[in-house]
């Protein structure tokens, strides 16, 4: 066996051939490719049957593999962005070239800023708000305390970063010298342990 598997590479190839084969034929007489039993218009391509089917399997799938399935999105999303922008093409749709040293092109610019727009004027902007209303986590759903913003874990996550940001800042560690002309400060001792 050259290969690991049930079938050797020569009978993967002829498996393959004859599947796509076998789905243009079926294509070609407007027939489901997927099961061959029912007649499908030239617009779609399966039938409804046959389709349903792929949308629950493809949903069980994703429901048991979530985090597989998210990550293998990111690393193609990622390399397709990559290929693109060294080939100096919009990263968005892939056709235009860019300008400017963007990586959208200008065209897919001004769709992004007018759906910002969009957004903004119908009332997305507000969804911070509508969590702290409901009483749920801003970042995470979990139910919050009265006069929180956070849950307890993400509020713990926050604290820790701004506790990285404060330390990485050179600007926040002479925060003190700026306002204070050099005195030391009990407020500036209090952020510093933070």
């Amino acid at each position: 066996m050259d290969r690991e598997g049930y079938y050797c590479t020569s009978c993967t190839a002829d498996n393959a051939r004859r599947g796509t084969e076998t789905y243009h034929l079926k294509k070609s007489l407007n027939i489901c490719p997927g099961c061959g039993k029912y007649s499908v218009p030239e617009s779609e391509t399966y039938c409804p049957e046959c389709r349903a089917k792929s949308a629950n399997w493809h949903a069980k799938y994703y429901a048991e593999n979530k985090e597989k399935v998210l990550d293998a999105n990111k690393k193609s999303s990622k390399k397709r962005k990559q290929r693109l922008a060294e080939q100096g093409l919009c990263v968005r749709c892939g056709k235009r070239a860019t300008a400017d040293g963007a990586k959208e092109c200008r065209i897919c610019r001004e769709k992004q800023n007018e759906q910002r727009k969009e957004n903004y004027q119908h009332g997305n902007r507000n969804w911070m708000e509508d969590k702290f209303k409901r009483g749920i986590c801003r970042w995470c759903d979990k139910p919050i305390d009265e006069g929180q913003v956070f849950c307890p874990e993400c509020y713990e996550k926050v604290k820790k970063n701004m506790r990285k940001a404060y330390e990485a800042s050179p600007w926040s560690k002479n925060m003190c010298l700026i306002f204070e002309r050099g005195k030391e400060n009990e407020q500036c001792d209090k952020e510093k342990k933070i």
